[in-house]
């Protein structure tokens, strides 16, 4: 058995510390990805679904001890469970590939996700605009403004009011324009006389409370 130096491996790993994908760096040609990531179901569906010839046998709970590995005939079941397992999947994402090829033009072996092959899917055959991508200087400075809001639990009371409720307001607001240039890069602007009405964009701001106000949260906090 052949053993590499960890240092010739590298790796992509989400923030569960899962793998993404592996890759050798010496076989640049070959990397090991994640197909549940691409298509989120057990072996058994991902078979029906495209369809091809399924597993042959059921998951044994002990091929997880570590005893299997002195026990021959136990072993000698894990490997074939785990072939007829390796031919399922392959069959399963052989099948899935052709489909995605013919139908969309994605090859399925250049993305990562369920979500890249979507977007994917969406760019290669219906996009007609190439989507604005912000600049990471100003990215960076706007996506500091976005944080939760409060919540709040209390009970609502009222006598002849009106309740409406808005679907799709983050699609309609995509629709809108968007800032994408920075004006006024490290600059002071008076905006006193400015209002929400007049202003469209973002703004890096410095706020200072009246003394009044950092006096009672003091106070408050204390």
């Amino acid at each position: 058995m052949q053993c590499y130096n960890p240092d010739q491996i590298t790796a992509l790993i989400d923030e569960s510390k899962s793998f993404i994908s592996i890759q050798h760096l010496n076989v640049p040609l070959i990397e090991w990805k994640d197909s549940l990531r691409i298509f989120p179901m057990s072996l058994d569906k991902l078979c029906k679904m495209f369809p091809v010839t399924g597993k042959t046998s059921p998951y044994n709970t002990d091929f997880s001890s570590i005893d299997l590995f002195d026990k021959p005939e136990l072993l000698q079941l894990f490997i074939e469970y785990s072939l007829q397992d390796a031919k399922a999947l392959y069959h399963a994402l052989s099948m899935a590939q052709s489909i995605y090829f013919n139908n969309f033009k994605v090859d399925l072996v250049s993305v990562y996700s369920t979500a890249t092959l979507s977007l994917k899917i969406f760019r290669t055959m219906f996009q007609e605009d190439d989507i604005f991508i912000l600049p990471y200087n100003i990215d960076s400075t706007i996506r500091i403004g976005y944080f939760g809001g409060g919540t709040d639990v209390y009970k609502a009371y009222g006598k002849k009011v009106y309740y409406y409720d808005v679907n799709s307001i983050y699609p309609y607001a995509m629709l809108n324009d968007m800032p994408y240039n920075i004006l006024h890069n490290g600059k002071l602007i008076n905006l006193s006389n400015r209002t929400l009405d007049s202003f469209f964009g973002f703004a890096k701001v410095k706020v200072v409370c009246p003394l009044d106000i950092v006096k009672t949260c003091v106070t408050f906090s204390s």
